[in-house]
C-alpha cells in the first residue's frame, strides 16, 4: 500500500505522475485492489497532461505499480466527481476512497 496515495484521496490532493510514459494530472478518488488482478489500482478523474485514448478529462483506472514520479502537486479539488462509485465492485479491498 502506498501511504501517499492513500492520504492524496483522502485529502483531495491533485497529484501529478508519468503513466505509460505521458505525464498525467489527476484527482484521485478510490485506492484499493482489483478483484480479477490483484493489482493495486488507483481509479482518478484525470484533469490534465497526456492520454493515448486522447480523450480527456475523464476517469481512468491505473495500475499503481505503473504510476513512476509521483508528486502532489499542492493543489485540492473540492467534492467528488460525477460518476464517482465509492463502492465500485471491481475493488475488493479498498485503501481510501474520497
Amino acid at each position: 500500500m502506498n501511504t501517499q496515495l492513500v492520504e492524496a484521496v483522502r485529502s483531495h490532493s491533485i497529484l501529478s505522475f508519468r503513466y505509460e510514459d505521458l505525464l498525467r494530472t489527476v484527482e484521485p478518488h478510490l485506492y484499493g485492489i482489483h478483484a480479477e488482478t490483484n493489482n493495486e489500482i488507483l481509479s482518478a478523474y484525470q484533469i490534465g497532461g497526456s492520454s493515448h485514448s486522447g480523450s480527456q478529462p475523464g476517469w481512468r483506472y491505473f495500475v499503481v505499480s505503473e504510476i513512476g514520479d509521483l508528486k502532489l502537486t499542492g493543489e485540492a479539488f473540492g467534492s467528488t466527481r460525477s460518476g464517482y462509485n465509492r463502492h465500485d465492485p471491481r475493488l475488493k479491498i479498498v485503501f481510501a476512497r474520497a
